[in-house]
């Protein structure tokens, strides 16, 4: 029986940028079509990265590195290749990338999944008093990305005078929230008016809305009230007062003079990498006034921190733009701490000062940020493509880097040893953000040279100023895009001591390192065939016919030829194995329990066996 794979041309289509809600079962979009339909599963193989790590892979079964991944492969046929993640959390937003190969064809997309979180919204402080000045609150919490909107309405009018929309501090799942208030002096006239507060964020498909009337508190009690809580305030602050005199004044006469020391650091700024800044000041008094600012072409402006509560980590606190300042006196020596992420473009030639102020003495120490350093990041995982008729080529791209230089060398080992390879093209480019640089390096590899030493690895490495230590990435066959593709064992109907031919497709390899075995299975029990061997007096021969396609890949017509008989092969089965350095474990097909009829002697006329 002749057969012949048909591949077709494949595409790629979907959207670059999806969204999908905190805690939903969501889907990444990736559909493809070829040419000739319908979709031949046997030659699909699918690949899901998530920030350069395979997370799913599919080849007539489906494999993933988490239960929260999955495929639909009943949809696989109409070229629906949607990757599937249950209860999404803001961690799993990021850069997919979609890789699909058909036959010996592949093509690959990337879409960038953003995860967010609607807000919801409450009033939290909505007591006044009449005709005192008053603060209204609204809580709008859970939401994500950090970026929103608060409006305040009275009667349906606008209020814009006297809000304060506050920094949006981090929950522990990563959604944010935030408060906004407004002053207002109620009237007897607001007793029965509506004020709303009004949210708008991205994941509202219209602004939220909470309405409510105000709490109005007695204003004698409330005045009482204040009266003690001032007299309170009052004493407190002459016996503190009276305290932090004494105090000064018994100690300055054995204490030295304030000594500011230099501001500790790291020696090199990373962008996009948290850094601490320490201030230390010995002798320092209860008096002591510590500011941190920064200096830009002789402008000196005071940094404003972020909002900090006391329950979340400093590091999930550290948003795009803020700074964090932490301080603390132990004994006689005050200790300050800026922490803030440089960005390359906003610290350049940035100088941080701490300025200290103590009675009538004054210092400051300052950090120059010369230089932000950028780390090499891979744009992709390292890309694999025929070269030409005898040569496989392996691309690295790294982004982001800065300084210029940078040094990337290829290598490739065996049981032997490790060998130097030289790369076939270098280039190295300016971004354009015009701020750091981009560089590619190419090698070539000879085909032979797989089927020598089919268990060779390539590395590639990297140094830049910017790392500590060397970044590496090793490949192997099994790395290569070019998996067998097997198909269905193939056989015309067996008829009683009529010889047949069974046949196995296999397409779209590299290298031409493929082995082939049959196996008759009969009660559980597996038996070999060798290439011509008996069993069970009957003959059996097998032939592989491998050629070499117009993509560089190989295909093979695996066949095995034998007469079956009703008296011992019925119900039993034929299976193919193929086994590849690319695959880690063998692929197997099987004709399932044979059903061989009984041959119509008086239709066919003598028999020769």
């Amino acid at each position: 029986m002749d057969i012949t794979t048909h591949v077709s041309t494949l595409e790629l289509t979907g959207p670059s940028v999806h969204d999908a809600r905190l805690g939903s079962n969501a889907q990444v979009p990736c559909w493809f079509t070829v040419n000739k339909p319908p979709v031949d599963l046997n030659d699909l193989t699918i690949f899901w990265h998530f920030l350069d790590k395979e997370i799913l892979s599919y080849d007539t079964n489906v494999r993933t590195n988490s239960s929260r991944n999955s495929l639909n492969t009943e949809v696989l046929a109409t070229g629906i290749a949607n990757l599937t993640i249950s209860s999404i959390q803001i961690p799993d937003g990021g850069r997919y990338k979609c890789s699909v190969i058909y036959g010996s064809e592949g093509k690959k997309k990337e879409v960038w999944l953003d995860i967010g979180a609607p807000p919801q919204v409450t009033i939290t402080d909505k007591t006044v008093v009449l005709n005192v000045e008053s603060v209204l609150r609204c809580s709008a919490t859970g939401f994500f990305p950090p970026d929103i909107g608060v409006k305040w309405f009275r009667d349906g009018e606008k209020l814009v005078d006297n809000i304060f929309l506050g920094d949006p501090w981090r929950n522990q799942d990563r959604t944010y929230s935030v408060n906004s208030t407004v002053t207002i002096t109620p009237t007897e006239e607001d007793r029965g008016r509506n004020f709303s507060c009004r949210v708008q964020h991205k994941y509202l498909w219209v602004p939220l809305k909470e309405d409510f009337h105000l709490l109005y508190e007695g204003r004698r009690s409330v005045r009482i009230v204040v009266a003690c809580s001032v007299l309170v305030v009052v004493i407190l602050i002459i016996i503190i007062a009276f305290d932090l005199w004494w105090k000064l004044k018994s100690r300055r006469k054995d204490i030295g003079p304030l000594t500011l020391g230099v501001i500790a650091g790291p020696p090199k700024l990373i962008d996009g990498e948290k850094v601490v800044l320490y201030c230390t000041v010995d002798n320092a008094l209860e008096d002591l006034c510590v500011t941190w600012l920064m200096r830009r072409d002789g402008q000196d402006k005071e940094i404003q921190t972020s909002q900090i509560r006391e329950d979340s980590e400093e590091e999930e606190s550290l948003l795009d733009r803020s700074y964090v300042i932490k301080s603390q006196l132990m004994g006689r020596q005050y200790l300050s701490s800026l922490s803030f992420i440089p960005h390359m473009e906003r610290h350049k030639d940035l100088t941080f000062i701490c300025r200290v102020v103590s009675g009538q003495q004054n210092n400051e120490k300052t950090f120059c940020c010369k230089r932000i350093y950028g780390k090499p990041q891979m744009s992709s995982p390292i890309e694999i493509t025929m070269a030409d008729s005898s040569r496989v080529q392996f691309s690295l791209n790294l982004q982001k880097f800065y300084p210029k230089d940078i040094n990337i060398s290829w290598s490739w080992e065996n049981k032997c040893g490790k060998y130097g390879l030289s790369p076939t093209a270098e280039t190295i480019s300016t971004r354009d953000d015009h701020l750091t640089y981009e560089a590619t390096s190419v090698i070539q590899i000879p085909d032979y040279t797989f089927r020598v030493h089919p268990e060779m690895k390539i590395t590639v490495e990297w140094e830049h100023e910017s790392m500590e230590t060397s970044q590496t990435r090793s490949l192997s066959v099994r790395d290569l895009l070019w998996h067998p593709r097997v198909g269905p064992i193939r056989f015309p109907k067996l008829e009683d001591k009529i010889k047949a031919t069974m046949t196995c497709n296999i397409s779209g390899y590299f290298p031409n390192l493929l082995s082939v075995n049959w196996f008759t299975k009969q009660d559980g029990n597996e038996t070999a065939l060798s290439m011509k061997s008996s069993n069970m007096d009957k003959t059996y021969t097998i032939s592989n016919k491998e050629k070499k396609q117009t993509d560089n890949t190989y295909s093979c017509q695996a066949s095995v030829t034998f007469t079956p008989l009703i008296s011992s092969d019925q119900g039993s089965e034929i299976i193919c194995r193929v086994e590849h350095p690319s695959e880690e474990r063998p692929i197997e097909r099987s004709t399932g329990p044979l059903h061989i009829s009984e041959c119509p002697w008086t239709l066919r006329g003598p028999f020769t066996r």
